[in-house]
């Protein structure tokens, strides 16, 4: 036997003494009655199989309708110890990376120092050498002097860079003149942002030394002499 008509509440399918309501919008439908239940004669109603207790959930052929559920405190506390591994893993990984990378910048940075302190000296040939870094550079837009030459950066004529320290220091040997140079760099945190030292005099040759626990920057001739050259 079958009717027609508008189904304004959720139908209700019976299997294994389950029942799951099924809430439907009002449209047309026929119910068929099967035994001693009455479904709608649709193919996806047909194709619904209760498989537990409303309680829990109602699982349907095609579609699941799930109650919602959070994690448990050991699901979370496995997440955050896998988390903790991973980062124990690449935190080392980074901070290596970080400091090759400052190192190199370090080297590039006294290579810099020492070109510009010849430049300075054949702008300025009275003066010799510039007697400081911060003579070697300027605010941006600045106008070239024996103050401020304006030949380096004003990040690195600041003296710190890419977590380095710098000097630059102008010697006159014969009291007339600045007729030598040293520029030195230093991490400044031994082991974070670096553990290479680097220096450079007249000559122009980079050298470096890796102190354990950290070496004051290079600021004369001999300290800088006493450098391994740089590979």
């Amino acid at each position: 036997m079958a009717d027609s008509g508008f189904l304004p509440m959720p139908i209700f399918v019976a299997e294994r003494d389950n029942v799951c309501p099924v809430p439907e919008p009002l449209r047309p439908f026929t119910i068929v009655h099967v035994g001693n239940n009455r479904v709608r004669d649709t193919d996806l109603l047909l194709n619904w199989h209760l498989e537990c207790s409303y309680q829990e959930c109602c699982s349907v052929k095609g579609a699941n309708v799930k109650r919602t559920r959070g994690f448990s405190l050991i699901e979370l506390l496995i997440v955050v110890a896998i988390i903790l591994i991973i980062a124990a893993m690449a935190i080392p990984n980074f901070l290596r990376a970080k400091i090759a990378a400052n190192e190199a910048s370090a080297a590039n940075s006294i290579r810099k120092i020492a070109t510009a302190e010849v430049a300075y000296s054949t702008a300025y040939p009275n003066l010799g050498y510039a007697p400081a870094l911060s003579n070697l550079g300027g605010p941006v837009g600045c106008n070239p002097s024996s103050n401020t030459a304006c030949i380096l950066d004003n990040v690195l004529s600041s003296g710190k860079k890419s977590g380095y320290q710098f000097v630059a220091i102008g010697v006159a040997q014969n009291g007339v003149m600045n007729n030598t140079f040293v520029a030195g760099s230093a991490p400044l945190n031994y082991n974070l942002t670096g553990v290479q030292n680097y220096c450079a005099i007249t000559d122009g040759v980079l050298r470096s030394l890796n102190q354990p626990g950290g070496a004051p920057v290079a600021n004369n001739e001999a300290t800088c002499l006493a450098y391994p050259v740089s590979q």
